[in-house]
């Protein structure tokens, strides 16, 4: 018995080691997530303070917030070369990133505010980004921004990201983005109609949508056709289709890109939701 109390507390000894192994393992993991934050807060810093000091004149704004705020773009000559060595350097931090890491604030800011920079003041360089699998990495994280998972500006700025990515590729037509858009489409379309949003994000998302519409209306025809398909009852398919057929054309507005449209269709959205968002939440 003596022989068999010894192998027993043996027992006891390794399972209170392997548990104390998988917790030091967890501490580790974290460590190691948390350093690697912040040196990519470190190096975002750096491109962000690169391209606010050779193109941006903050007055005494703070260059910490300096994409944040009001700002007076020059025309330097050198501009171009410095983005593209921001860009680089962008394609350096994108293929380091994890879902994980994104949910970091400390880094999930910094990143959106740039790229939502980039791509509004840059989108023909953000769309060419070498190789092909970082800009797809870096438009895989801009969906992470608007899902819900983070909080705060980064599902805002997201958006503001998407919208000037299709806004460009609506006026340049270059079909670098054909893949992509419209599955973006798709998402904030459904994020609108069916998903709980940040309301501060309307705005943002009304105008992401409506140049995303702009660039595949076709594909946002399929998609109002799906959705009308999956309704069992016909009032309900009725009524959403009289709400969608309105979108497009109350208040005369036009599929242009155009200040005075953009407010038109942020008008008829807000609409819409108000008709069909109670409706589609329901099922």
């Amino acid at each position: 018995r003596g022989g068999g109390g010894g192998v027993k507390g043996g027992s006891s000894s390794s399972s209170s080691s392997g548990s104390s192994s998988s917790k030091g393992e967890a501490a580790l993991q974290e460590s190691e997530l948390e350093e690697s934050c912040r040196d990519i807060v470190l190096l975002l810093s750096m491109l962000t303070f690169l391209i606010a000091r050779d193109f941006l004149d903050f007055g005494n704004c703070d260059d910490s917030d300096a994409l944040g705020g009001e700002v007076m773009v020059r025309r330097d000559p050198d501009r171009t070369q410095v983005s593209d060595v921001v860009l680089m350097g962008l394609a350096t931090v994108v293929p380091l990133l994890s879902n994980e890491l994104l949910l970091f604030p400390a880094l999930s800011k910094p990143y959106f505010k740039l790229v939502s920079f980039l791509c509004e003041i840059y989108p023909a360089k953000v769309e060419a980004m070498q190789p092909p699998d970082t800009r797809d990495a870096l438009l895989a994280s801009l969906h992470v921004g608007f899902s819900g998972e983070l909080g705060g500006e980064c599902g805002a700025m997201a958006l503001e990201a998407i919208g000037a990515l299709a806004e460009h590729e609506y006026t340049a037509r270059t079909g670098q983005l054909a893949a992509v858009l419209p599955h973006f489409l798709g998402e904030v379309l459904h994020l609108l109609l069916l998903r709980s949003f940040n309301p501060d994000h309307f705005e943002s998302a009304a105008l992401a949508l409506f140049a995303l519409i702009c660039c595949h209306h076709a594909h946002f025809a399929a998609l109002v056709a799906q959705l009308l398909e999956q309704q069992p009852a016909a009032a309900a398919r009725e009524r959403l289709e009289t709400a969608f057929a309105a979108l497009l054309r109350d208040n005369d507005i036009a599929a242009t890109l155009d200040r005075k449209n953009k407010q038109k269709f942020r008008c008829n959205l807000g609409e819409l939701l108000r008709n069909v968002r109670g409706l589609l939440r329901r099922k």
